[in-house]
């Protein structure tokens, strides 16, 4: 279907707009052929129980699938350079068990929450002195992340894609190179070893969210879009 589109230029001559959720999807869908000029940004959203936390449960925190291109095997090997801090990991997948082996045999202070509904997960996201998504892949978007923000929790993330683009280093997180567990633990570490700096982050997570992630915003963005396609509308 998509080579049939191709040939008979439908995304050229019957698509007037195109959402993209980050500046590095749009570059994605630039370079496999769509026009710059019709691309706008829009990222996602989120709402109801996800509100600011306390940041007082003294554990790191990660929330997702347990699968490989999720980099949990990264985010168990780092912990092997990090006794002194507990991690809690919130999800399920084909990984988990696996995982749970390796945590019991390394005798890491890993707690493993298995799934998790959306109030108790924004509960434990709440608490956290900070998050981690550790992905080795090309995120969509990394909804996951908006949701800590929404939470003032600082999110280390792996520096790779729409996730890069998402944390400000220094500012609402910090980043390590994806797939590279030495490389976490010192990020960790560091940030651990700066109270301060981590206070002042969960005051900027929060007014990132406020900034560019309510309904809100989001509402006022899609509004714009229309408008901007209706006003530069052309008949195909």
């Amino acid at each position: 279907m998509l080579m049939r589109n191709r040939w008979y230029g439908t995304y050229q001559n019957l698509v007037n707009r195109y959402i993209a959720l980050t500046e590095f999807a749009a570059s994605r869908l630039i370079n496999g052929g769509l026009p710059k000029d019709r691309i706008s940004i829009k990222p996602n959203f989120v709402s109801g129980v996800f509100a600011p936390g306390s940041g007082d449960g003294g554990y790191a925190l990660y929330v997702g699938r347990l699968s490989a291109e999720k980099g949990v095997r990264t985010l168990v090997s780092a912990w092997k350079h990090l006794p002194e801090l507990p991690l809690k990991i919130l999800g399920e997948g084909p990984l988990r068990q696996e995982l749970e082996r390796s945590a019991t045999m390394a005798k890491l202070p890993i707690e493993f929450l298995g799934f998790c509904d959306r109030t108790t997960t924004a509960n434990v996201m709440g608490r956290a002195t900070f998050q981690i998504v550790p992905s080795e892949w090309y995120e969509t978007f990394g909804l996951v992340v908006i949701e800590a923000l929404a939470c003032g929790t600082p999110v280390v993330v792996s520096r790779i894609g729409s996730l890069d683009e998402i944390v400000l280093e220094g500012e609402t997180g910090d980043k390590f190179t994806a797939g590279d567990a030495t490389n976490l633990a010192w990020t960790v570490k560091q940030l651990l070893g700066d109270p301060t700096r981590l206070s002042v982050m969960r005051k900027k997570a929060r007014a990132a969210f406020l900034t560019n992630y309510t309904p809100e915003r989001n509402f006022q963005l899609l509004m714009n879009i229309y408008l901007h396609t209706l006003n530069n509308y052309t008949s195909v």
